[in-house]
């Protein structure tokens, strides 16, 4: 279902959703904030959300939508971090949050994502290194992290990774302060 108004205002959505049956949302084009109660639609299995004037965080209880398949938030005006309940989601197969303002480090929970197919956080201002986690996504067939400003020595398990799934190193250090290990 896409956005039923074209009022602009993104979340009047709780007067439009049924929290009980509501499965598929796709709004472009809309402003808001993400609302703190997005958890409760449980049955949630696709969300996508794009719009420049999308502003604050990505919500703690975005945790609770423990059947969603797909995630997509890219080219929104998101700040803050990811939340660390962002690993509850075991179901999670596709998270794009590409082009926004987001910061901190990739939690490590991220590693708990064990289906997870392609996972977008590139043109960020994400820091740190990046976490060991990341080897455990056997799934993963596109990585992307380039464009923040991470940076360390990727790890030999993530490294294998790259190289099982053959993964393009380029979409993991560019624009990064990333090392490769010596061996």
């Amino acid at each position: 279902m896409t956005n039923p108004e074209n009022s602009n205002s993104v979340f009047l959505w709780n007067k439009y959703y049924d929290i009980n049956k509501t499965e598929y949302i796709d709004l472009s084009n809309v402003e808001g904030n993400i609302p703190s109660d997005i958890g409760k639609l449980k049955n949630l299995l696709y969300l996508k959300i794009r719009g420049k004037n999308i502003k604050g965080t990505i919500p703690n209880s975005i945790g609770y939508l423990k059947k969603i398949i797909t995630i997509d938030f890219a080219f929104c005006g998101l700040n803050g971090s990811i939340p660390n309940s962002i690993g509850n989601l075991k179901k999670l197969k596709t998270i794009n949050l590409k082009s926004n303002n987001i910061s901190g480090i990739i939690p490590h929970s991220i590693g708990n994502l064990t289906y997870l197919k392609s996972l977008d956080f590139s043109n960020n201002k994400l820091e740190g290194y990046i976490p060991e986690d990341i080897s455990k996504l056997k799934k993963i067939w596109y990585l992307n992290l380039s464009n923040n400003k991470l940076n360390g020595t990727i790890s030999e398990d993530i490294i294998s990774l790259i190289s099982k799934n053959n993964l393009p190193i380029s979409s993991i250090i560019s624009s990064n302060n990333i090392k490769l290990p010596l061996t």
